[in-house]
């Protein structure tokens, strides 16, 4: 018997994958968002988490529609942020929802769809270089 709402249903397509389930590694999500973000949670793998406020953010650079390049320019720190298809990352925090970011790493998620958004680094740059230097 066939389910007659099927073609109604939703595909669920989080990143929930076999190979997730079958190798014991965390399925990965590049980033989450919420209707209104206040901070920006930033998750690398092998480096500390911050949660700078959007009260300080200045600009945001990328390079267009590759999604591979993202800059965020806080007043105290830039955050250099590289990976592919990161097009709805970008969109998501010029509308202010970009809620947290997480960087990949293969011993510690599973691997992602090929086309889903995936951040392979994260990097803070204080002091004299967030000056442009």
């Amino acid at each position: 018997m066939s389910d007659p709402l099927s073609a109604f249903r939703r595909e669920d397509n989080r990143n929930n994958s076999q190979s997730a389930v079958g190798s014991g590694l965390k399925a990965y999500e590049a980033f989450r968002c919420r209707e209104k973000a206040e901070n920006l949670e930033i998750r690398p793998v092998l480096n500390e988490s911050r949660v700078p406020s959007y009260r300080y953010l200045m600009d945001i650079g990328f390079n267009g529609d590759y999604g591979t390049e993202l800059m965020i320019y806080f007043s105290f720190m830039m955050v250099k942020v590289a990976g592919k298809n990161m097009q709805p990352i970008i969109r998501a925090i010029i509308e202010g929802k970009l809620a947290s970011i997480h960087e990949f790493h293969a011993n510690e998620f599973a691997e992602p769809a090929n086309d889903a958004p995936i951040i392979t680094s994260i990097e803070y740059i204080v002091g004299a270089g967030a000056k442009g230097k």
